[in-house]
Protein backbone atom coordinates (compact mmCIF):
# COMPACT_ATOMS: atom_id res chain seq x y z
CA UNK A 1 0.00 0.00 0.00
CA UNK A 2 2.93 2.74 1.02
CA UNK A 3 4.35 1.18 -2.36
CA UNK A 4 1.14 2.30 -4.11
CA UNK A 5 1.33 6.12 -2.85
CA UNK A 6 5.33 6.09 -3.81
CA UNK A 7 4.09 5.57 -7.19
CA UNK A 8 0.89 7.72 -7.57
CA UNK A 9 3.03 10.50 -6.11
CA UNK A 10 4.35 11.75 -8.84
CA UNK A 11 1.19 11.34 -11.11
CA UNK A 12 -0.86 13.52 -8.68
CA UNK A 13 2.01 16.51 -8.79
CA UNK A 14 1.82 16.61 -12.54
CA UNK A 15 -1.50 16.83 -12.87
CA UNK A 16 -1.75 19.74 -9.67
CA UNK A 17 1.15 21.46 -11.87
CA UNK A 18 -0.72 21.30 -15.21
CA UNK A 19 -3.79 22.61 -13.71
CA UNK A 20 -2.17 25.64 -12.53
CA UNK A 21 0.20 26.27 -15.44
CA UNK A 22 -1.14 24.76 -18.38
CA UNK A 23 -2.80 27.30 -20.51
CA UNK A 24 -6.74 26.78 -20.83
CA UNK A 25 -8.43 26.62 -24.68
CA UNK A 26 -9.22 30.22 -24.28
CA UNK A 27 -5.55 31.44 -24.04
CA UNK A 28 -4.39 29.03 -26.85
CA UNK A 29 -3.60 31.06 -29.81
CA UNK A 30 -4.59 29.75 -33.96
CA UNK A 31 -1.60 28.96 -35.94
CA UNK A 32 -2.51 31.23 -38.35
CA UNK A 33 -3.42 34.62 -38.90
CA UNK A 34 -6.39 34.32 -41.17
CA UNK A 35 -7.93 32.15 -38.94
CA UNK A 36 -10.43 32.73 -35.74
CA UNK A 37 -11.13 30.99 -32.91
CA UNK A 38 -14.98 30.05 -32.06
CA UNK A 39 -15.81 28.99 -28.23
CA UNK A 40 -18.66 27.77 -26.38
CA UNK A 41 -20.50 30.03 -24.21
CA UNK A 42 -17.70 28.75 -21.51
CA UNK A 43 -14.74 29.23 -23.62
CA UNK A 44 -14.56 25.40 -22.03
CA UNK A 45 -14.25 24.01 -26.18
CA UNK A 46 -12.88 26.04 -28.85
CA UNK A 47 -11.42 25.05 -32.35
CA UNK A 48 -9.95 27.38 -35.21
CA UNK A 49 -11.83 27.81 -38.47
CA UNK A 50 -10.78 29.94 -41.53
CA UNK A 51 -12.13 33.24 -42.26
CA UNK A 52 -13.74 33.90 -45.32
CA UNK A 53 -12.65 35.74 -48.58
CA UNK A 54 -15.09 38.54 -49.30
CA UNK A 55 -15.07 40.11 -52.84
CA UNK A 56 -14.73 43.99 -53.16
CA UNK A 57 -16.81 46.14 -51.70
CA UNK A 58 -17.65 43.25 -49.42
CA UNK A 59 -15.67 43.34 -45.55
CA UNK A 60 -15.99 40.39 -42.94
CA UNK A 61 -18.34 41.34 -40.29
CA UNK A 62 -15.82 40.06 -37.66
CA UNK A 63 -12.07 40.76 -37.65
CA UNK A 64 -9.75 37.78 -38.10
CA UNK A 65 -7.10 36.81 -35.14
CA UNK A 66 -10.01 37.37 -32.24
CA UNK A 67 -12.42 34.88 -30.17
CA UNK A 68 -15.96 34.65 -31.33
CA UNK A 69 -19.08 32.80 -29.69
CA UNK A 70 -20.18 29.61 -31.40
CA UNK A 71 -23.48 31.39 -31.98
CA UNK A 72 -21.95 34.07 -33.94
CA UNK A 73 -21.78 34.07 -37.56
CA UNK A 74 -19.46 35.21 -40.14
CA UNK A 75 -20.55 36.60 -43.00
CA UNK A 76 -19.43 39.44 -46.00
CA UNK A 77 -21.20 42.55 -45.31
CA UNK A 78 -21.40 45.08 -48.62
CA UNK A 79 -19.23 48.41 -47.55
CA UNK A 80 -20.92 51.41 -46.60
CA UNK A 81 -20.97 54.41 -49.34
CA UNK A 82 -18.65 57.75 -48.41
CA UNK A 83 -18.28 55.59 -44.87
CA UNK A 84 -15.27 52.71 -45.52
CA UNK A 85 -14.55 50.20 -48.54
CA UNK A 86 -12.47 47.03 -49.87
CA UNK A 87 -10.39 47.31 -52.93
CA UNK A 88 -9.83 43.08 -53.28
CA UNK A 89 -10.39 39.68 -52.01
CA UNK A 90 -9.77 39.91 -48.50
CA UNK A 91 -10.31 38.60 -44.62
CA UNK A 92 -10.26 41.77 -43.26
CA UNK A 93 -13.39 44.30 -42.51
CA UNK A 94 -13.65 47.49 -44.69
CA UNK A 95 -11.31 49.81 -44.20
CA UNK A 96 -12.46 53.33 -43.64
CA UNK A 97 -12.51 56.04 -46.63
CA UNK A 98 -10.53 58.80 -44.61
CA UNK A 99 -10.41 62.50 -45.84
CA UNK A 100 -8.16 64.71 -47.21
CA UNK A 101 -6.90 67.35 -44.45
CA UNK A 102 -7.92 70.43 -46.34
CA UNK A 103 -7.02 69.41 -49.62
CA UNK A 104 -9.17 69.19 -52.70
CA UNK A 105 -11.20 66.26 -53.40
CA UNK A 106 -10.41 64.26 -56.84
CA UNK A 107 -13.06 61.68 -56.22
CA UNK A 108 -14.95 60.30 -53.66
CA UNK A 109 -15.18 57.14 -51.50
CA UNK A 110 -17.01 54.55 -52.92
CA UNK A 111 -17.37 50.75 -51.76
CA UNK A 112 -14.29 49.33 -53.86
CA UNK A 113 -11.90 52.94 -53.92
CA UNK A 114 -10.57 55.16 -50.91
CA UNK A 115 -11.25 58.72 -51.40
CA UNK A 116 -8.49 60.53 -54.01
CA UNK A 117 -7.10 63.59 -52.89
CA UNK A 118 -5.18 66.27 -54.70
CA UNK A 119 -1.74 66.85 -53.24
CA UNK A 120 -1.18 70.40 -54.73
CA UNK A 121 -4.42 72.26 -54.49
CA UNK A 122 -6.27 72.97 -51.31
CA UNK A 123 -10.02 72.78 -51.28
CA UNK A 124 -13.23 75.56 -51.08
CA UNK A 125 -12.32 77.61 -48.21
CA UNK A 126 -8.43 76.54 -47.52
CA UNK A 127 -5.75 78.12 -48.48
CA UNK A 128 -1.76 76.75 -48.14
CA UNK A 129 -0.12 77.70 -44.46
CA UNK A 130 2.65 80.30 -45.34
CA UNK A 131 4.53 79.94 -41.64
CA UNK A 132 5.34 76.41 -43.05
CA UNK A 133 6.59 77.40 -46.58
CA UNK A 134 8.55 73.93 -47.35
CA UNK A 135 5.43 71.37 -46.60
CA UNK A 136 2.31 71.67 -48.08
CA UNK A 137 -0.67 71.93 -45.47
CA UNK A 138 -4.36 73.48 -46.01
CA UNK A 139 -5.63 75.50 -43.40
CA UNK A 140 -8.81 76.87 -42.99
CA UNK A 141 -8.86 81.10 -44.53
CA UNK A 142 -9.03 83.46 -41.31
CA UNK A 143 -12.40 84.85 -41.26
CA UNK A 144 -12.83 88.50 -39.87
CA UNK A 145 -13.77 88.69 -36.27
CA UNK A 146 -17.85 89.66 -35.77
CA UNK A 147 -17.48 92.40 -33.54
CA UNK A 148 -15.51 94.05 -36.68
CA UNK A 149 -18.27 93.64 -38.94
CA UNK A 150 -20.64 95.39 -36.36
CA UNK A 151 -18.60 98.19 -35.63
CA UNK A 152 -18.25 98.73 -39.98
CA UNK A 153 -22.11 98.52 -39.80
CA UNK A 154 -22.70 100.52 -37.11
CA UNK A 155 -20.47 103.60 -38.51
CA UNK A 156 -21.97 103.10 -41.89
CA UNK A 157 -25.79 103.43 -40.00
CA UNK A 158 -24.41 106.57 -38.51
CA UNK A 159 -22.94 108.53 -41.04
CA UNK A 160 -26.42 107.47 -43.34
CA UNK A 161 -28.53 108.65 -40.58
CA UNK A 162 -26.73 111.87 -39.36
CA UNK A 163 -28.65 114.91 -38.17
CA UNK A 164 -27.77 118.36 -39.84
CA UNK A 165 -24.18 119.11 -40.97
CA UNK A 166 -24.24 121.50 -38.14
CA UNK A 167 -24.51 119.12 -35.89
CA UNK A 168 -21.62 116.60 -37.48
CA UNK A 169 -18.77 117.91 -35.30
CA UNK A 170 -20.59 117.27 -32.48
CA UNK A 171 -21.96 113.73 -32.98
CA UNK A 172 -18.17 112.92 -34.32
CA UNK A 173 -16.92 114.18 -30.76
CA UNK A 174 -19.40 112.54 -28.84
CA UNK A 175 -18.45 109.30 -30.89
CA UNK A 176 -14.84 109.60 -30.29
CA UNK A 177 -15.34 110.43 -26.25
CA UNK A 178 -16.96 106.87 -25.80
CA UNK A 179 -17.15 104.73 -29.12
CA UNK A 180 -17.40 101.39 -26.87
CA UNK A 181 -21.13 102.64 -25.73
CA UNK A 182 -22.31 103.38 -29.27
CA UNK A 183 -20.98 100.38 -30.99
CA UNK A 184 -22.93 98.17 -28.24
CA UNK A 185 -26.58 100.35 -29.13
CA UNK A 186 -25.87 99.29 -32.42
CA UNK A 187 -24.87 95.26 -31.41
CA UNK A 188 -28.24 95.23 -29.60
CA UNK A 189 -30.18 96.72 -32.23
CA UNK A 190 -28.44 94.10 -34.43
CA UNK A 191 -29.55 91.81 -31.80
CA UNK A 192 -33.26 92.31 -32.06
CA UNK A 193 -33.30 92.50 -35.63
CA UNK A 194 -32.25 88.70 -36.20
CA UNK A 195 -34.63 87.87 -33.06
CA UNK A 196 -37.73 89.24 -35.08
CA UNK A 197 -36.58 87.52 -38.48
CA UNK A 198 -36.08 84.35 -36.69
CA UNK A 199 -39.57 84.37 -35.00
CA UNK A 200 -40.85 85.43 -38.11
CA UNK A 201 -39.39 82.43 -39.66
CA UNK A 202 -40.81 79.98 -36.77
CA UNK A 203 -44.53 81.26 -37.44
CA UNK A 204 -44.33 80.64 -40.99
CA UNK A 205 -43.62 77.07 -40.34
CA UNK A 206 -45.89 76.58 -37.76
CA UNK A 207 -48.78 77.81 -40.25
CA UNK A 208 -47.28 75.19 -43.29
CA UNK A 209 -47.55 72.58 -40.79
CA UNK A 210 -50.39 73.06 -39.61
CA UNK A 211 -51.95 73.61 -43.04
CA UNK A 212 -50.32 70.13 -44.39
CA UNK A 213 -51.59 68.48 -41.00
CA UNK A 214 -55.40 69.93 -42.56
CA UNK A 215 -55.00 69.03 -46.45
CA UNK A 216 -53.73 65.15 -44.90
CA UNK A 217 -56.58 64.87 -42.03
CA UNK A 218 -59.86 65.96 -45.54
CA UNK A 219 -57.99 63.45 -47.72
CA UNK A 220 -57.79 60.58 -45.10
CA UNK A 221 -61.59 61.56 -43.87
CA UNK A 222 -62.75 61.59 -47.97
CA UNK A 223 -60.89 58.16 -48.35
CA UNK A 224 -62.48 56.96 -45.45
CA UNK A 225 -65.83 57.95 -46.40
CA UNK A 226 -65.38 56.61 -50.25
CA UNK A 227 -63.99 53.51 -49.02
CA UNK A 228 -67.13 51.46 -50.27
CA UNK A 229 -67.21 53.13 -53.74
CA UNK A 230 -63.25 52.63 -53.77
CA UNK A 231 -63.62 49.07 -53.05
CA UNK A 232 -66.08 48.37 -55.65
CA UNK A 233 -64.53 50.36 -58.51
CA UNK A 234 -61.17 48.18 -57.87
CA UNK A 235 -63.19 45.24 -57.68
CA UNK A 236 -64.95 46.07 -61.07
CA UNK A 237 -61.33 46.49 -62.48
CA UNK A 238 -59.74 43.48 -61.69
CA UNK A 239 -62.78 41.08 -62.68
CA UNK A 240 -62.79 41.01 -65.77
CA UNK A 241 -58.84 40.10 -66.02
CA UNK A 242 -59.80 37.34 -63.72
CA UNK A 243 -62.96 36.30 -65.94
CA UNK A 244 -60.50 36.51 -69.63
CA UNK A 245 -60.61 33.59 -71.40
CA UNK A 246 -57.34 31.33 -71.23
CA UNK A 247 -55.85 30.27 -74.62
CA UNK A 248 -57.49 26.75 -74.05
CA UNK A 249 -60.79 28.25 -74.76
CA UNK A 250 -60.41 30.00 -77.68
CA UNK A 251 -61.19 27.89 -81.02
CA UNK A 252 -58.23 27.30 -83.38
CA UNK A 253 -59.56 29.10 -86.46
CA UNK A 254 -60.49 32.48 -84.80
CA UNK A 255 -56.72 33.61 -83.44
CA UNK A 256 -56.10 36.55 -84.83
CA UNK A 257 -53.41 36.61 -87.82
CA UNK A 258 -54.07 32.87 -88.17
CA UNK A 259 -55.44 31.38 -91.77
CA UNK A 260 -59.81 30.57 -91.51
CA UNK A 261 -58.71 26.48 -92.76
CA UNK A 262 -57.31 24.26 -90.33
CA UNK A 263 -53.71 23.17 -90.25
CA UNK A 264 -53.04 19.96 -92.35
CA UNK A 265 -51.61 18.78 -89.17
CA UNK A 266 -54.66 18.93 -87.31
CA UNK A 267 -57.08 18.09 -90.57
CA UNK A 268 -55.44 14.11 -90.16
CA UNK A 269 -55.80 13.80 -86.91
CA UNK A 270 -59.12 14.87 -85.27
CA UNK A 271 -59.33 13.67 -82.04
CA UNK A 272 -60.05 15.01 -78.83
CA UNK A 273 -56.26 13.48 -77.43
CA UNK A 274 -54.78 16.28 -79.98
CA UNK A 275 -56.53 18.86 -79.20
CA UNK A 276 -55.95 18.52 -75.66
CA UNK A 277 -52.16 18.44 -76.64
CA UNK A 278 -52.40 21.84 -78.50
CA UNK A 279 -54.45 23.42 -75.49
CA UNK A 280 -51.12 22.18 -73.21
CA UNK A 281 -53.09 19.23 -70.93
CA UNK A 282 -51.42 16.65 -71.93
CA UNK A 283 -48.00 16.52 -70.12
CA UNK A 284 -45.68 15.15 -72.98
CA UNK A 285 -46.74 17.30 -76.76
CA UNK A 286 -45.81 15.66 -79.91
CA UNK A 287 -42.90 18.29 -81.96
CA UNK A 288 -45.09 18.83 -84.24
CA UNK A 289 -47.97 20.57 -81.71
CA UNK A 290 -45.36 22.18 -79.76
CA UNK A 291 -44.21 24.17 -82.54
CA UNK A 292 -47.62 24.62 -84.11
CA UNK A 293 -48.52 25.62 -79.75
CA UNK A 294 -45.74 28.28 -80.03
CA UNK A 295 -46.61 29.95 -83.53
CA UNK A 296 -50.40 30.36 -82.64
CA UNK A 297 -49.89 31.56 -78.73
CA UNK A 298 -47.59 34.22 -80.29
CA UNK A 299 -50.27 35.40 -82.45
CA UNK A 300 -53.18 35.92 -79.59
CA UNK A 301 -52.73 39.33 -77.42
CA UNK A 302 -51.65 38.97 -74.50
CA UNK A 303 -50.00 35.56 -74.29
CA UNK A 304 -46.09 35.73 -73.05
CA UNK A 305 -43.40 37.92 -75.58
CA UNK A 306 -40.54 35.12 -74.23
CA UNK A 307 -40.25 32.72 -77.51
CA UNK A 308 -40.36 28.67 -76.46
CA UNK A 309 -37.56 26.13 -76.35
CA UNK A 310 -38.63 25.01 -79.93
CA UNK A 311 -38.54 28.00 -81.24
CA UNK A 312 -35.58 29.35 -79.53
CA UNK A 313 -33.87 26.44 -81.16
CA UNK A 314 -35.18 26.43 -84.63
CA UNK A 315 -34.09 30.88 -84.91
CA UNK A 316 -30.20 30.22 -83.04
CA UNK A 317 -27.87 28.01 -84.87
CA UNK A 318 -26.19 27.03 -81.52
CA UNK A 319 -27.40 24.26 -79.28
CA UNK A 320 -29.68 25.31 -76.86
CA UNK A 321 -27.30 24.11 -73.88
CA UNK A 322 -24.46 26.05 -74.78
CA UNK A 323 -23.69 28.08 -71.62
CA UNK A 324 -23.15 31.19 -71.80
CA UNK A 325 -19.19 31.21 -69.67
CA UNK A 326 -18.45 28.77 -72.80
CA UNK A 327 -19.11 30.86 -75.31
CA UNK A 328 -16.13 32.26 -77.96
CA UNK A 329 -13.57 34.80 -76.34
CA UNK A 330 -14.61 37.55 -79.49
CA UNK A 331 -18.39 37.09 -79.18
CA UNK A 332 -17.97 37.70 -75.48
CA UNK A 333 -16.04 40.91 -76.45
CA UNK A 334 -18.36 42.67 -78.88
CA UNK A 335 -21.15 41.64 -77.08
CA UNK A 336 -19.61 43.11 -73.50
CA UNK A 337 -18.94 46.56 -75.72
CA UNK A 338 -22.31 46.75 -76.89
CA UNK A 339 -24.40 46.33 -73.57
CA UNK A 340 -22.19 48.46 -72.70
CA UNK A 341 -23.20 51.52 -74.24
CA UNK A 342 -25.83 53.90 -72.01
CA UNK A 343 -27.94 55.09 -74.82
CA UNK A 344 -29.48 51.74 -75.60
CA UNK A 345 -30.93 48.89 -73.44
CA UNK A 346 -28.08 47.18 -71.94
CA UNK A 347 -26.49 45.56 -69.10
CA UNK A 348 -28.75 46.98 -66.51
CA UNK A 349 -32.22 46.04 -67.88
CA UNK A 350 -30.01 42.72 -68.69
CA UNK A 351 -29.06 42.24 -64.89
CA UNK A 352 -32.94 42.84 -63.61
CA UNK A 353 -34.43 40.48 -66.01
CA UNK A 354 -32.05 37.92 -65.49
CA UNK A 355 -32.55 38.31 -61.65
CA UNK A 356 -29.63 39.77 -60.51
CA UNK A 357 -29.78 41.30 -57.10
CA UNK A 358 -30.10 45.23 -56.30
CA UNK A 359 -26.86 44.72 -54.09
CA UNK A 360 -25.03 43.41 -57.40
CA UNK A 361 -26.65 46.32 -60.28
CA UNK A 362 -25.75 48.81 -57.96
CA UNK A 363 -22.09 47.58 -57.27
CA UNK A 364 -21.59 47.44 -61.32
CA UNK A 365 -22.62 50.50 -61.76
CA UNK A 366 -20.72 52.36 -59.00
CA UNK A 367 -17.65 50.53 -60.72
CA UNK A 368 -15.38 52.74 -62.01
CA UNK A 369 -14.17 51.13 -65.05
CA UNK A 370 -16.47 52.11 -67.89
CA UNK A 371 -17.24 49.07 -69.11
CA UNK A 372 -20.42 47.71 -67.25
CA UNK A 373 -20.86 44.73 -69.69
CA UNK A 374 -17.59 43.17 -68.48
CA UNK A 375 -18.75 43.38 -65.15
CA UNK A 376 -21.90 42.08 -65.66
CA UNK A 377 -20.47 38.88 -67.43
CA UNK A 378 -18.65 38.21 -64.00
CA UNK A 379 -21.45 38.37 -61.62
CA UNK A 380 -23.38 36.06 -63.61
CA UNK A 381 -20.37 33.38 -63.97
CA UNK A 382 -20.19 33.88 -60.18
CA UNK A 383 -23.87 34.27 -59.17
CA UNK A 384 -25.37 31.79 -62.35
CA UNK A 385 -22.89 29.86 -63.34
CA UNK A 386 -25.31 27.36 -65.67
CA UNK A 387 -27.24 30.18 -67.30
CA UNK A 388 -27.50 29.42 -70.97
CA UNK A 389 -26.59 31.40 -73.63
CA UNK A 390 -30.00 30.70 -75.23
CA UNK A 391 -31.73 31.93 -72.15
CA UNK A 392 -29.47 34.89 -72.44
CA UNK A 393 -30.41 36.02 -76.22
CA UNK A 394 -34.21 35.45 -75.44
CA UNK A 395 -33.54 37.99 -73.00
CA UNK A 396 -31.94 40.28 -75.45
CA UNK A 397 -34.87 39.70 -78.12
CA UNK A 398 -37.43 40.71 -75.60
CA UNK A 399 -35.17 43.94 -74.86
CA UNK A 400 -35.13 44.33 -78.78
CA UNK A 401 -31.49 44.12 -79.28
CA UNK A 402 -31.65 42.55 -82.39
CA UNK A 403 -28.29 44.00 -83.33
CA UNK A 404 -26.93 41.63 -80.90
CA UNK A 405 -28.86 38.92 -81.91
CA UNK A 406 -27.41 38.97 -85.19
CA UNK A 407 -23.95 39.12 -84.44
CA UNK A 408 -24.21 36.40 -82.40
CA UNK A 409 -25.47 34.40 -85.56
CA UNK A 410 -23.31 36.15 -87.92
CA UNK A 411 -19.90 35.22 -85.13
CA UNK A 412 -21.55 31.64 -84.78
CA UNK A 413 -21.48 31.19 -88.79
CA UNK A 414 -18.05 32.22 -89.20
CA UNK A 415 -16.32 30.30 -86.39
CA UNK A 416 -18.35 27.57 -85.67
CA UNK A 417 -15.94 26.43 -82.78
CA UNK A 418 -17.96 26.25 -79.88
CA UNK A 419 -17.02 24.99 -76.37
CA UNK A 420 -19.29 22.69 -75.53
CA UNK A 421 -19.77 22.80 -72.13
CA UNK A 422 -23.41 21.85 -71.02
CA UNK A 423 -25.35 21.74 -68.13
CA UNK A 424 -24.68 18.14 -67.63
CA UNK A 425 -20.45 18.80 -67.79
CA UNK A 426 -20.87 21.72 -65.37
Amino acid sequence: MKGLKVKLLPLVTIIASCTITCPSAEEIPCLHPSEIKVCDSNYTVCFCRPCLSCPPGFGQNLECGKIIMKSQKLKCVPCVVGANYSDDNSSALCRPCGGCDGFKVLKKCTITKPTICSRDTCADGYDFNSDMPDMLVCQKKPTQPTTQVTTQKAKSTDSDSTAPITNSGTLQKATMNDPYKSSTKLVDQDQATTKSSHGHVTIKNIVIAILVLIVVAFIATVLFLKRKKIKEYIKKRIEPKDDSSTPESLPLNVVPGSSSEPSPQLSHQGDSRQLDDLSGSSSEPSPELSRQEGRLLDAVPGSSSEPSQELSQEAYPWPADVLLKSIPHDLHSAIETRISNPKQPGWRELAQELGLDEETILRIDNHYQPEKGYHLFEALKTQKPKLTFTTFVDVLVKLKRVDIVEKAKESYYQDSMVIDVTLEDS
